[in-house]
């Protein structure tokens, strides 16, 4: 009886510091809040990466989404499926198949959401079954930066910085990335080369926010025959 007091004791004390003192846990950087695996094997992120495992999507993709995909919502076709980034519409001139085609870091974006019903008619244009739509995450002073390196040539390497200022009763921000990734497949003459530079400057001041955005990328694809 006595050692069960005891245990008892000690139990109560453990949960009860367990239950008063504060946990600090660090910043977690979400892409996607549906899908676990945020990132690429074979590549750098991109914007169309946070729709891999998205059910109400489907991604035909070309040797890796990265690199070419046609993107479409379920009970559709690529070309009557819009994307909304910000509060801009934008059109692809080559059928839809690059639509998803970015030059944009996923650390400046927040979360896709897949607009169908009234939301795709309220917020997007030019398409009829739905739209993907791209919110502009607001910058904080914070940076990431990741290489890797594997087999068949497999070589890549991303950074992205942030920095915010407080100026008067708004907040001037700006942030930067660079990208690149290379590999020579698994199939001869299967080889790509991605490399991507983008930059954007904010101004945040009450719930208003304003964001330009200067963005750059190349992709190489080698097909076999």
């Amino acid at each position: 009886m006595k050692v069960s007091l005891l245990v008892g004791a000690v139990l109560a004390t453990c949960l009860a510091r367990a239950q008063t003192s504060p946990v600090s846990l660090p910043a977690v950087t979400v892409y996607s809040p549906s899908v676990a695996n945020q990132l690429p094997a074979g590549s750098f992120a991109m914007p169309v990466s946070a729709l891999r495992y998205e059910p109400l999507v489907d991604i035909q993709a070309r040797s890796q989404p990265e690199g070419g995909a046609d993107v479409t919502l379920r009970g559709g076709l690529f070309e009557n499926t819009g994307l909304q980034l910000g509060a801009a519409t934008l059109l692809d001139p080559q059928t839809g198949h690059y639509l998803e085609q970015l030059p944009i870091a996923p650390e400046m974006l927040g979360p896709p959401r897949i607009l169908t019903g009234a939301d795709h008619a309220w917020t997007t244009m030019n398409s009829t079954v739905g739209a993907i739509a791209y919110g502009w995450r607001p910058i904080e002073s914070a940076g990431v930066a990741s290489v890797g390196v594997g087999n068949d040539g497999l070589a890549r390497a991303d950074l992205y910085e942030g920095h915010a200022l407080r100026e008067g009763s708004g907040v001037l921000a700006a942030d930067a990335d660079w990208a690149h990734a290379e590999g020579n497949g698994t199939v001869a003459f299967g080889d790509y080369t991605f490399t991507r530079a983008d930059g954007r400057v904010q101004w945040r001041q009450g719930g208003a926010q304003t964001d330009v955005v200067a963005s750059y990328q190349t992709n190489f694809l080698g097909w076999p025959n």
